[in-house]
C-alpha cells in the first residue's frame, strides 16, 4: 500500500511487469508536481480519512481467481479499479465491501490510465467518485437463493427440479429472476458469478 495525497492505493497483481508499469505511472504523476509517495503506512493510520482504491489486475484465467478482500468494511470511500476482460466486467458487478467499482479493459491506453490516476490524486471527492459505478445488487428471494445454490453445486435445471420438487418451468423462472438481479444473461455467466459468491453482495 502507498499514499499519494489523500488517496491510499493497494495494487493486487501477479503480473510483475504490469505492476511495475502501474507504479511507473504513479511515479511520473508525482514527479511532475513533486508530490511525495509514502510507502511506509503508519500502523495507526485512520483509513476512513482516505479515499481508498484497490487496484486489482485479473489474468486471462480470471474466473479461477479470488477478488482480494476489502480493506475497509462498509466505508463510503472505498473503491476498486479492476483490470479484466470485457466478459468479466458484468460478472464482477456487485463486489462486497466496495462502494464504487470501475472495470477497465486490459488493453487500455497509458494516457487514459494516467488521466484516471490524476483525477484520483488531484480531483475533488465528487470527481473521484465520478470515475466509478455503484455496485449494489438486489437481494435474492429464498427460492432464488435455493435454486442458485444448487446450480452452483453443478446441478442442471432438471436435477434442481427433481431435488426440490419444484416444477422445471418454475425453477427456470427463479433462475432467470436471480440472473437479472445479478446482472448476467446466461447460465454459464451465472455459474461463473456464483463461483465468486463469497465476494458478491446479496447472497449471504
Amino acid at each position: 500500500m502507498f499514499v499519494i495525497g489523500s488517496c491510499l492505493f493497494s495494487i493486487h497483481c501477479e503480473d510483475r511487469f504490469f505492476k511495475i508499469g502501474l507504479q511507473e505511472i504513479f511515479k511520473d504523476i508525482c514527479s511532475s508536481v513533486k508530490l511525495p509517495v509514502n510507502n511506509c503506512i503508519p500502523f495507526e493510520l485512520e483509513l476512513a480519512d482516505y479515499f481508498v482504491v484497490d487496484i486489482i489486475v485479473l489474468s486471462s484465467k480470471a474466473i479461477y481467481e479470488k477478488i482480494p478482500e476489502q480493506i475497509l468494511k462498509k466505508k463510503k470511500n472505498h473503491a476498486a479499479i479492476i483490470f479484466c476482460s470485457d466478459s468479466m466486467t458484468h460478472i464482477l458487478t456487485g463486489i462486497t465491501g466496495y462502494d464504487l467499482v470501475s472495470c477497465i479493459p486490459m488493453d487500455v491506453k497509458l494516457e487514459k490510465l494516467a488521466q484516471i490516476f490524476c483525477v484520483l490524486v488531484f480531483g475533488t471527492e465528487g470527481a473521484k467518485k465520478s470515475l466509478f459505478t455503484k455496485t449494489g445488487l438486489a437481494p435474492l428471494t429464498c427460492n432464488e437463493m435455493r435454486v442458485s445454490s444448487l446450480l452452483s453445486k453443478g446441478l442442471n435445471q432438471y436435477d434442481i427440479s427433481q431435488f426440490t420438487g419444484i416444477n422445471p418451468k418454475t425453477v427456470s423462472l427463479h433462475l432467470r429472476s436471480a440472473m437479472t438481479k445479478f446482472k448476467v444473461k446466461t447460465l454459464l455467466e451465472y455459474r461463473v458469478k456464483l463461483s465468486h459468491i463469497d465476494t458478491l453482495d446479496g447472497f449471504n
